[in-house]
């Protein structure tokens, strides 16, 4: 699943764009994604991505590069710098709890549990991530 969630523009709940798929992300996958997203969003935008290998290729860069948009990577192993990991647990969570019977399940399940993201959650996640930004640029450990 590829998620974006933004401080700005939210089309549901605070949530930017989502796509369920069925497999494994690759390279190719969250390229398309990206090139799909980018057409949706106004220019000058930064998009923070984690250190997940398929999010680096030439690929995804090229497309970024070809817009207004600049791009960033997070750190490694600073998951609480990572906003969406909220909403992936609170999503999952969600999802967890239903019995999966068949795949167009899944995806109705993966869609209600996005309706109950709400624009406070994605707020809140944004602001508990800010809160260890200066730490960060004064490369402060950080014990959590």
């Amino acid at each position: 699943m590829n998620l974006l969630v933004s401080r700005g523009q939210a089309l549901k709940n605070g949530i930017v764009k989502f796509k369920s798929n069925l497999g494994s992300t690759n390279s190719e996958v969250f390229a398309n994604f990206i090139f799909e997203f980018l057409e949706e969003i106004p220019d000058n935008k930064y998009l923070v991505m984690d250190n997940v290998s398929f999010y680096k290729p030439n690929i995804v860069k090229e497309i970024i590069a070809d817009t207004n948009h600049k791009f960033m990577y997070l750190p490694p192993y600073l998951p609480f710098l990572n906003l969406i990991k909220g909403c992936f647990s609170k999503v999952k969570n969600s999802v967890a709890r239903n019995y999966l019977e068949d795949q167009e399940t899944i995806f109705k399940k993966i869609d209600e549990a996005f309706d109950l993201v709400t624009d406070k959650d994605c707020k809140n996640w944004i602001e508990h991530t800010t809160t260890y930004f200066q730490y960060c640029l004064d490369k402060v450990p950080i014990n959590v």
